[in-house]
């Protein structure tokens, strides 16, 4: 979820008149169109370990500035009420919820902790291997991190080998995909197109 919100910084702007404080709030656009950019983004969680689970709801809500944060903030410093945040926001979370039921702080329930930087760099490459198309482009990944320094870990390892083994026997095939090719046949009259099966593709039949 994301939202343009006031905050105190150089974009908020406040003074007192006769009628109490009065507070403008600037932020940014781009774009043709002045499509206002979040000065936060925010997120609410409301989670239970199972539908049948007899354990008190954990909720949790957060907002964090619209900027990288690095890797040394805690996400509980972040962490706001949930009554806060609908008031910096304009809107209402979860409207059926029994609020004076026994709710839990989801992080006393669960760590709360953000990724550090092995971590996050570890699961952003595990995610280029899925959108390799190459073996060369896959083989960067690795290098990369062995450039930062970093271990990979078996999960990575293993989506490593079998993303590697599908490219390499795509190579081998001859046609990545799978695909069939269209060659258009010498001395057929009206040019007409035969479409021939490739090597590598057993049981796949021309249409």
């Amino acid at each position: 979820m994301k939202a343009a919100m006031p905050s105190r910084s150089p974009q908020h702007e406040e003074r007192q008149t006769r009628y109490g404080y009065r507070v403008r709030v600037r932020y940014a656009v781009i774009g043709e169109d002045n499509v206002a950019v979040p000065s936060h983004l925010y997120k609410v969680i409301l989670a239970r370990r199972s539908p049948d689970s007899t354990e008190p709801l954990a909720l949790g809500a957060f907002v964090v500035p619209n900027e990288a944060i690095g890797f040394q903030p805690q996400l509980t410093e972040f962490q706001v009420s949930l009554q806060e945040l609908e008031k910096l926001s304009g809107l209402v979370f979860f409207p059926h919820l029994d609020r004076n039921s026994n709710i839990t702080n989801i992080c006393s329930v669960d760590t709360c902790r953000l990724l550090d930087f092995q971590e996050f760099t570890l699961y952003l490459s595990t995610r280029k291997i899925e959108g390799a198309r190459s073996v060369g482009r896959l083989e960067k990944v690795m290098e990369h991190l062995k450039n930062v320094g970093i271990k990979p870990d078996d999960y990575f390892l293993s989506r490593y080998e079998r993303k590697l083994q599908e490219l390499k026997t795509q190579e081998q095939s001859g046609s990545p995909g799978g695909k069939l090719k269209t060659q258009e046949q010498p001395g057929t009259p009206g040019g007409k197109l035969k479409t021939q099966e490739q090597p590598g593709n057993p049981g796949r039949k021309p249409s």
